[in-house]
């Protein structure tokens, strides 16, 4: 399982998950991360799921961390014939209702950070 968190802004964090054999050890890692980086309340996040085939069952803690983020960026690319995407976009929607459905990093990064000077 790779999955990485790192900031790449002020308290703007980019979760990319690459790889994800077991959707319980998805959440205890994303809530491993908000620990031990001390990821502050009103941060937000760029979210990628990579190749992962995350479906509408979704690992309970994994969803509670998206509570931990004030918006959260993200990024869904094509659905293919066998997989949807928006399937799991939309259980994190419902974790965190200030979601934006992004084409690409660039897009999630360039919205994340509008959103901190709409805020301003």
């Amino acid at each position: 399982m790779s999955a990485s968190l790192q900031q790449v802004a002020d308290n703007l964090y980019y979760l990319k998950l690459d790889k994800i054999e077991n959707c319980t050890l998805c959440g205890k890692r994303l809530l491993e991360y908000i620990a031990q980086l001390k990821i502050p309340i009103e941060s937000r996040l760029i979210l990628n799921i990579g190749e992962n085939k995350c479906f509408k069952v979704c690992n309970a803690e994994f969803l509670d961390g998206m509570t931990q983020f004030k918006s959260v960026a993200y990024v869904v690319k094509e659905e293919t014939a066998t997989y949807d995407r928006w399937t799991h976009a939309m259980l994190v929607h419902k974790k965190n209702t200030n979601t934006q459905y992004c084409d690409s990093y660039d897009e999630a990064y360039e919205w994340s950070i509008s959103q901190d000077k709409k805020n301003a």
